[in-house]
């Protein structure tokens, strides 16, 4: 580690330079600020073939980075290093409209039939567009699956076999599947025929599907109703992101971007230039006490001016975790970009322990905008209690909903779109704002909101980060 810290200008503009202005940017990242975690290795592999996280986490990421032409031979020589096979990728659901996969409003019509007879039609569209006549509709491709059971199975053991024999895999991604419908009804079918559709093609040596997916759209009981659903979920691979590969991340940035990423590598020695991309020394992203260093020379050594408080390393992802403790990347990326726009030009670290505080009320509004957008139902819920400092007793909450008339606020608003423990009534909207992360308890049996949340539900904690007004 250099004893001289870097110029925090040029730390600023590598930030505003190279973290994504927008959060929610949904095109593939450039390979230079591609990071790899390590514990999202497995993620990658096409053996497995469930991949789990929350909003933000990367699902999507990967979903592209596994697309890529740049991205399928790396892949493929990590799995398989002695005699690295042919990956072959395609889509069979994401984020944009392909015609390799129905619509929305076309899986609707497709739920007369069972659902994972609709996933293996996609999937064999993707395997071998030959089986279906060119000018098929959806609903008549699924009608000749549906109809012609030992058909399709010779064809897809045929097409398993060709792969085999010319040393290659194939694999058929599947995301944002929370997308794919509407009405929570018709998408637990949805991902249940898909769940059994992976497991079906586990039995397969060279065709693999894999889906990324919300980590709370499978906790519904129903739709892990079918045989051997556990040893599927048991394989998961599950995104986290701890506390070392949020600053890895960062770091890939900051050394990589186009404008003052010297700023960053100059303070650090042992970067490395491989083609287009500098990759940063190993003790960056695995040694947090050299993590710790670094940040101290960008942000600082306190939150504050009284010397007690936390140090901003630990600080930032502590504020930004949900109630299980999981900061996300976007959430922790869109946080310092928004201190470095905040922070003073003659401020003297790139990062103001007063703009970092502001920071995290921005990334609160985005954790809380995508909050809304995946469960509708919390707005009716949080509403109420606006300006309720916490940690606060139990009942302080449900005195405030029965107050609010929340049960019905949400019915009225929210039709089928309801909260999945909704027919227990308070106790289960508690209960779902627990599991999502949104309530924490606390070890004196009291009731508490995590900042990512509390800031732009506009609850307050004493002392704490004041709520976005």
């Amino acid at each position: 580690m250099s004893s001289r810290p870097p110029d925090p200008r040029a730390v600023r503009r590598a930030m505003l330079d190279s973290l994504p202005a927008d959060p929610f940017q949904m095109d593939p990242i450039p390979p230079r600020f591609l990071y790899l975690p390590r514990a999202h290795v497995r993620a990658l592999d096409p053996d497995n073939m469930l991949v789990t996280g929350a909003r933000g986490t990367g699902k999507s990421l990967w979903w592209h980075a596994l697309q890529s032409k740049l991205t399928q031979p790396f892949i493929a020589q990590l799995f398989s290093p002695g005699a690295p096979y042919k990956l072959e990728v395609s889509a069979g659901w994401g984020d944009r409209l392909d015609s390799g996969y129905p619509g929305k409003d076309v899986l609707a019509s497709l739920l007369e039939f069972p659902a994972r007879i609709v996933w293996k039609t996609v999937v064999l569209s993707q395997l071998d567009a030959g089986f279906f006549r060119g000018d098929s509709s959806w609903r008549e491709r699924v009608i000749r699956v549906r109809g012609d059971p030992d058909g399709t199975e010779r064809r897809l053991l045929s097409i398993d076999e060709q792969l085999e024999s010319r040393n290659a895999k194939r694999l058929v991604l599947f995301d944002a599947l929370d997308k794919a419908a509407d009405r929570w009804s018709d998408l637990r079918t949805l991902l249940k025929g898909l769940l059994q559709l992976l497991l079906e093609l586990r039995m397969t040596r060279a065709i693999r599907a894999k889906a990324f997916v919300r980590t709370d759209t499978i906790e519904d009981p129903e739709i892990k109703a079918f045989p051997d659903a556990a040893k599927l979920l048991y394989a998961r691979v599950e995104l986290l992101w701890p506390r070392t590969d949020l600053y890895g991340l960062l770091w890939q940035y900051l050394g990589n971007a186009a404008s003052e990423g010297g700023a960053i590598r100059s303070a650090t020695p042992g970067w490395r230039k491989q083609r287009a991309v500098w990759e940063m020394p190993e003790a960056l992203y695995a040694d947090e006490s050299v993590q710790r260093k670094l940040f101290a020379l960008v942000a600082g050594t306190q939150m504050g001016r009284d010397r007690r408080r936390r140090i901003p390393y630990a600080w930032v992802p502590n504020h930004l975790g949900d109630a299980r403790g999981q900061a996300t990347p976007r959430s922790f990326l869109a946080a310092l970009r928004a201190a470095a726009q905040e922070s003073a030009e003659d401020a003297p670290h790139a990062l103001h322990w007063e703009a970092i505080k502001k920071g995290v009320q921005r990334a609160s509004s985005i954790r809380v905008d995508e909050l809304k957008e995946d469960f509708p139902w919390t707005a009716a819920a949080m509403k109420p209690l606006e300006h309720l400092v916490v940690p606060c007793d139990h009942k302080e909450i449900l005195d405030r909903w029965r107050k609010a008339r929340v049960l019905e606020s949400i019915r009225t608003s929210l039709g089928e779109r309801l909260p999945r423990r909704y027919d227990q009534e308070l106790s289960g909207i508690f209960e779902d704002l627990q599991e999502i992360g949104v309530l924490q308890s606390t070890t004196d049996g009291r009731v508490n909101v995590p900042d990512v949340y509390r800031v732009a539900f506009r609850l307050k904690r004493k002392g704490g980060v004041k709520p976005v007004r």
